[in-house]
């Protein structure tokens, strides 16, 4: 029990390390840092489960990009999903200060888009396409099919606010999923959702967390 609390604790703050990098640099558009800070949380979530549980943003090392991008492979992304993810690795790298950390995509032998298919579900989209697109919803659903293999029904349903709006910047369920409730958590851990709920009702366009607790719990 107390080996799990200390490894729960680490990947937290990994998490909190770089939310707090992201809301000091507001770089991209509202759209650009939303992808961001879901790709940096999934960076952390899979940089505890391949043991690098006691990892601080500003410690990021070759080996830890090593680790990601063999992740990466192992669940068979696509070229262009893990190109995305490298940018968004590339600004971890840089808000550190440790840009050189990070090498060409070609050093990690992941090459350009292709456009044949290699059996599998995944599906490469063309950039210009789909920049011409008006309706961001449309847009978003088309690389979750190419990023997932999804049909267009589960595409367009899908729901991301409900399943990792809160999980992404904490690292555990939102109370209305099953996550512990609010006036349970102490110390860190309620500094973390205090975070997450602030950033949350400001993507919502409000000014105040109570607002979220119909959304989170």
């Amino acid at each position: 029990m107390a080996d799990n609390t200390v490894a729960d604790c680490a990947v937290h703050k990994l998490n909190y390390d770089l939310w707090q990098l992201q809301q000091g640099r507001r770089e991209g558009s509202h759209g650009t840092r939303r992808e961001r800070s879901y790709a940096l949380a999934q960076m952390a979530n899979t940089l505890h489960e391949t043991g690098y549980r006691g990892l601080r943003a500003r410690n990021l090392k070759g080996r830890q990009v090593e680790a990601l991008v063999r992740d990466w492979r192992d669940r068979g992304l696509a070229a262009g999903t893990m190109m995305n993810r490298m940018a968004h690795l590339r600004w971890w790298a840089k808000a550190v200060g440790k840009p050189n950390v990070v090498k060409s995509n070609a050093g990690y032998g992941i090459g350009k888009r292709r456009h044949v298919s290699d059996g599998t579900k995944r599906r490469d989209l063309d950039p210009g396409k789909l920049a011409r697109l008006k309706d961001e919803h449309v847009r978003m659903a088309l690389r979750l099919q190419a990023a997932f293999g999804l049909r267009r029904e589960e595409a367009i349903k899908f729901a991301p606010a409900y399943a990792d709006r809160y999980e992404a910047i904490t690292g555990w369920k939102a109370p209305a999923a099953g996550g512990p409730p609010r006036d349970s958590l102490k110390g860190g851990q309620r500094r973390i959702d205090t975070a997450a709920r602030i950033q949350i009702s400001s993507e919502l366009g409000h000014g105040r967390i109570d607002v979220c607790r119909a959304y989170l719990g």
